[in-house]
């Protein structure tokens, strides 16, 4: 039976959002989304699969197994792994009779070297997103605090105060007050710099690794300006480049793009232009350029344009010139991008006539050209370390999202299927699978959807 023709068996598929390329190259760290034993929620889990096409590797190997779910993968140079969950250990786990933090996420590792995962530091805000310097054990996270918060300590003992009182209403001094299904505050996310310990710092509760000391914060009451706030740090860890939200005195919200040094926590904008947003910062792995999305406002006259953008790290014009428009007349709006392992080009995506293919644009001289030729979606772009091969997400019409590599040497070829988390009994996992099973016709009379 096809996996279209059932609604629960068609939710019930493995859903990868997230992935992630090991530093060396030959694994691929993944973010698979299942529904739970009960089937009344989704969690998610992180899984190991072999950057070999499937069918020549080993076969994917599920990381992480807790109830609670684990997502956000990120490397460090060795080839640990960085997660995020609200799974529960001795450091991350609350004061005694204190059980605000019991549902917050903290931040993981798991050792290159394999064995248990532990937490590396664990707000009591919780922690939000996570990216991790190419060249050094430096990491970066967004995490709530309540406003007027100095550190960890007094951010818990303030919110056991409130709760310990009852309290549940929220203050409203300034807009936005909401976002989506949900209200903001009273915490808003701040940017927390740590260093992850190395093995060999000895400890017999965590067996070769300790927790980070306490992270230091480099935005103190931001505000609103980091939600949903993307963030990159530079290859050697020393800088931190980040989107930053301004209001006007009309309250029209502007997306900038700062660098706050992680040594001296001095900010200074970097990307700025009136009725323009920039977003999704991309350091280049010399360290030297970011590239981010411009989007220009709409207006009653024309709809905002969406561009590509590259800048130097340093801010200023800089060698390379900036903010310089590497898609300049191009009649499609990119949504991801990803640098090439030299700095040289840049991958990015965009919707072409209800696909989403694969470009590279050379940051010298501008030339576009188009990777992927067939009719699907990608995204999470991970570019090998050698520059031959191109990791991502792709989907289609008659495919959920499932891991592909394609060859960044020769443009245009089929993607090859990676194997990827296989789904429950008579569900298909790869690529392949799900295109034979959605072939197999359209579902039958009673219900389910067109093939």
């Amino acid at each position: 039976m096809s996996l279209f023709r059932d609604l629960h068996d068609f939710v019930a598929i493995p859903k990868l959002t997230a992935l992630r390329l090991a530093p060396d190259g030959s694994w691929l760290a993944a973010a698979v989304q299942t529904a739970d034993a009960e089937g009344k929620k989704f969690v998610s889990s992180i899984w190991r699969i072999d950057a070999s096409p499937a069918g020549t590797g080993r076969p994917a190997a599920r990381l992480t197994r807790s109830a609670e779910g684990e997502g956000s993968p990120e490397f460090l140079p060795d080839g640990s792994l960085l997660f995020i969950s609200q799974r529960q250990g001795p450091a991350a786990a609350p004061a005694p009779g204190d059980d605000a933090a019991k549902d917050k996420a903290a931040l993981w590792l798991l050792p290159a070297a394999g064995g248990e995962a532990i937490p590396i530091a664990a707000p009591p805000g919780g922690v939000v997103r996570v990216a991790a310097a190419r060249d050094a054990r430096s990491v970066i996270f967004t995490a709530h605090a309540l406003p007027g918060s100095s550190g960890g300590a007094e951010d818990a003992a303030r919110r056991k105060a409130r709760k310990d009182a009852g309290v549940t209403a929220i203050l409203h001094e300034a807009g936005p007050v909401r976002y989506w299904d949900h209200d903001l505050g009273p915490d808003s996310p701040r940017l927390l710099a740590a260093q992850v310990p190395g093995p060999g710092a000895e400890s017999a509760a965590d067996g070769g690794l300790r927790p980070a000391a306490e992270p230091r914060d480099l935005t103190p009451d931001p505000g609103r300006a980091l939600d949903n706030a993307g963030f990159e740090l530079t290859p050697d860890g020393s800088l931190a480049v980040t989107c930053w939200a301004v209001w006007d005195a009309t309250a029209a919200v502007t997306e900038e793009v700062t660098a706050i040094s992680l040594a001296t926590g001095e900010r200074r904008t970097l990307l700025s232009a009136a009725g323009h947003d920039f977003s999704d910062p991309r350091i280049s792995p010399d360290g030297s350029l970011v590239a981010c999305l411009r989007a220009a406002h709409d207006s009653y006259q024309h709809p905002g344009d969406v561009t590509l953008v590259v800048a130097a790290a340093g801010g200023g014009n800089g060698a390379a010139g900036g903010p310089r428009d590497l898609l300049a007349g191009l009649d499609r709006r990119p949504l991801e991008a990803a640098w090439a392992p030299d700095s040289a080009a840049v991958y990015f995506t965009a919707d072409d006539q209800g696909r989403r293919p694969v470009f590279r644009v050379d940051v010298a001289t501008a030339e576009i050209t188009r990777i992927s030729a067939d009719d699907g979606a990608y995204e999470s772009l991970c570019p090998s370390p050698d520059g031959r091969w191109l990791y991502a997400l792709r989907s289609a019409v008659n495919a959920p999202p499932a891991p592909v590599r394609l060859d960044a040497k020769a443009p245009g070829g089929d993607p090859v299927p990676l194997a990827g988390p296989a789904g429950p009994v008579g569900l298909p996992g790869t690529l392949t699978e799900v295109r034979a099973a959605a072939a197999a016709g359209p579902p039958g009379p009673g219900g389910g959807t067109r093939g």
